[in-house]
């Protein structure tokens, strides 16, 4: 069994290249083998599962989703191609503002969720409506499985939904996007603020709910900022967690009659003072986390 420090001592990267178009190619081969994996799986479990496992098929095979589509590629492309494999990954400690962040997640509630009533509003050309109609069954499907998951009273699938919708969910996609995604992007551009923008863009339509695209366009923003801005993982995993998490907790205390509440207008208003500090507040969150990061990297350049 590999030990703990013979596994440190290893001499990484496994595979030694230094071109950018090996290492893209490495990493779509490894994405691809674990979505097709992930999906095979989910497949088998449906053929050896009878009808009324309806419930349990899909929490496995959402966790396997996760798992072997968005946690093992990011992992097995950092330790074949990254002489440092976790630090590559931001996996280090979380500096102690980026607390801050998980502030930024709900104090931009009202400005997204007026930005969600646009984008449900939006409709396609006459021409791509047979596209939009695909897009908009599609997002039916995926509320529909989401709410049959999220819909109990049940304290242990409470506690599952917790762990595949926040931890698995907030793992996976924060070192997929994050950690391998913005940062290829950052150094192809060469420019920080166009790699988190495009990453928060391609992060959004992963998700293929049309009528969301603008709302976690700018979760994926505040994600890319803060992870870029702290330079660790943990922050954007946190705040992403923090953010499904809440959703999960909701669906459950309304399913347990405490509160009776309609989750998806959690934090909306159509105060346009109210959206307005909203988005100022958030704003100006990122911008003290930026001038906090300044300061640390300020005091590392004088010791």
């Amino acid at each position: 069994m590999l030990s703990l420090h013979k596994f440190y001592a290893m001499n990484f990267p496994i595979i030694k290249t230094t071109k950018t178009s090996a290492r893209v190619l490495v990493f779509l081969i490894i994405a691809l083998f674990g979505f097709l994996l992930g999906n095979l799986i989910a497949v088998a479990l449906q053929m050896f599962m009878s009808d009324n496992q309806t419930t349990t098929f899909l929490y496995l095979s959402q966790a396997s989703s996760q798992i072997f589509g968005f946690i093992f590629p990011p992992l097995l492309y950092a330790f074949l191609v990254r002489e440092a494999p976790l630090d590559s990954l931001g996996i280090r400690n979380m500096p102690s503002w980026g607390l801050f962040g998980l502030m930024a997640m709900f104090t931009i509630l009202p400005f997204n969720g007026m930005l969600g009533e646009w984008n449900e509003k939006l409709t396609l050309p006459e021409s791509m409506q047979s596209i939009e109609l695909i897009f908009k069954d599609l997002q039916e499907k995926a509320t529909q499985i989401s709410e049959q998951m999220l819909n109990t009273r049940s304290v242990g699938r409470f506690v599952v939904n917790i762990v595949i919708f926040g931890a698995f969910a907030a793992i996976g996609e924060e070192l997929f996007f994050r950690s391998i995604i913005q940062k290829g992007l950052i150094r192809l551009f060469k420019n920080a603020h166009l790699g988190i923008i495009a990453t928060a863009f391609f992060f959004s339509a992963s998700h293929l709910e049309i009528y969301g695209l603008l709302p976690r366009f700018v979760l994926g923003l505040l994600l890319g900022y803060m992870f870029y801005l702290s330079g660790s993982v943990w922050t954007s995993i946190a705040m992403h967690f923090a953010n499904n998490a809440a959703i999960v907790v909701l669906y459950f205390l309304n399913n347990r009659s405490i509160f009776n509440i309609n989750v998806e207008a959690v934090g909306t208003t159509d105060n346009m003072l109210v959206i307005c500090i909203s988005l100022i507040v958030t704003v100006t969150i990122i911008i003290v986390c930026n001038r906090f990061r300044r300061r640390e990297m300020s005091d590392k350049e004088q010791l």
